[in-house]
């Protein structure tokens, strides 16, 4: 498993109220979606809600003489969304925040020392870089942000 597939798997298990059944996870490192075959977006936002998580980079830095390093991991995430009007499932604004906090506070509950299946040893998980384009479109919602996993990993 990936980081990528930790964060999804996460968005999954710990979504408050449970998984919503309009909504979908997708891995964008892998193009595929998890729960389901990708055709055209519109078509899956008419479907259910998206969210997305993908690989940015990875910033190894040595720490030492050793063989320890500090690592520093960066995902993106985006959520999307379709207003009702245009067969979508948003029904407004507040309907797509609850949305976008819910997956916010899964991933936020792994946020000291998180369990990943990855070799580096995470001690926090941070949330950057927000940005809710929502307010561009009339009936298109959509919220992105990076989420920052800092600790070390030993290469020895």
């Amino acid at each position: 498993m990936t980081l990528v597939e930790d964060v999804l798997s996460w968005i999954q298990a710990d979504f408050a109220g449970g998984f919503p059944g309009d909504l979908e996870r997708v891995n964008r490192d892998d193009s595929n979606k998890l729960d389901a075959g990708i055709r055209s977006r519109k078509q899956d936002l008419a479907r259910s809600n998206l969210v997305g998580v993908g690989s940015v980079r990875t910033d190894p830095t040595a720490v030492g003489t050793e063989y320890e390093h500090k690592q520093d991991a960066v995902l993106s995430c985006r959520i999307e969304g379709l207003h009702e009007n245009q067969r979508g499932h948003i029904a407004d604004g507040a309907a797509f925040e609850a949305l976008v906090r819910n997956v916010r506070l899964a991933i936020l509950t792994h946020r000291e020392y998180p369990t990943t299946s990855t070799p580096a040893t995470y001690h926090t998980i941070l949330l950057e870089n927000e940005r809710n384009d929502s307010k561009n479109y009339r009936d298109f919602y959509q919220y992105s942000f990076e989420i920052r996993f800092r600790g070390y990993d030993d290469f020895s």
